[in-house]
């Protein structure tokens, strides 16, 4: 009876597998929807719900085929989800995440941009006399490349690394400086219709 037992509370490899795959899809489903709320604010709900409910369908099926390439099916799943989201959204808010932006007036001439940069969506903000800055933009430098800007390049502009990950193909770097912090995300672009990889950039005076 206590053999049963044991036998019966011991999960197989193919149960902790999937609960594995179920951790890793939780985790990449709260970077896109990160990226959309920085990309587009309030307005980003929309999107996110329905890159969300087409995104689960797909995970289930992708879990079910139980393949060792699941993790890259999955993450094409993500990029496909998102894009047909914002295709199909068929909002201002889409259209800004597509199409060319600005600069916004008083970003600060200490964080680097990779030399081919295009904008595509930049927005400051004030709270109790503190600036922030978001940018994000389009870059055909290899994720490589831009990593190095952000962790090495950057040191010259008397920043210093407080942090640096790679998760699912997801880049990161943390800085920091007097009175003020930057993060940024640089990633493959999640449109379908873009090629070239995308920098998002978070600076806030502290």
């Amino acid at each position: 009876m206590a053999e049963t037992t044991t036998a019966a509370q011991t999960a197989s490899p193919v149960q902790e597998k999937k609960k594995g795959n179920g951790l890793k899809i939780v985790i990449i489903v709260l970077v896109v929807l990160l990226f959309l709320c920085v990309l587009c604010g309030g307005g980003a709900y929309f999107i996110a719900q329905r890159a969300a409910t087409d995104f689960q369908s797909k995970v289930q099926t992708e879990l079910d085929k139980n393949k060792d390439t699941v993790t890259n099916q999955i993450t094409d799943s993500i990029k496909d989800s998102v894009s047909d989201a914002v295709s199909s959204a068929g909002s201002s808010i889409a259209n800004d995440y597509l199409s060319g932006g600005e600069l916004p007036a008083g970003f600060p001439t200490s964080v680097l941009l990779a030399s081919d940069y295009e904008v595509i969506t930049g927005s400051t903000n004030t709270d109790n006399g503190k600036n922030s800055y978001t940018v994000s933009y389009y870059s055909s430098k290899t994720i490589d490349q831009l990593v190095e800007i952000y962790k090495t390049d950057m040191l010259a502009k008397g920043w210093k690394v407080d942090s640096s990950g790679s998760f699912l193909g997801v880049n990161s770097v943390v800085l920091s400086k007097t009175g003020v912090s930057l993060s940024v995300i640089i990633n493959a672009s999640y449109s379908s219709k873009e090629s070239r990889n995308m920098v998002t950039l978070v600076y806030q005076e502290k």
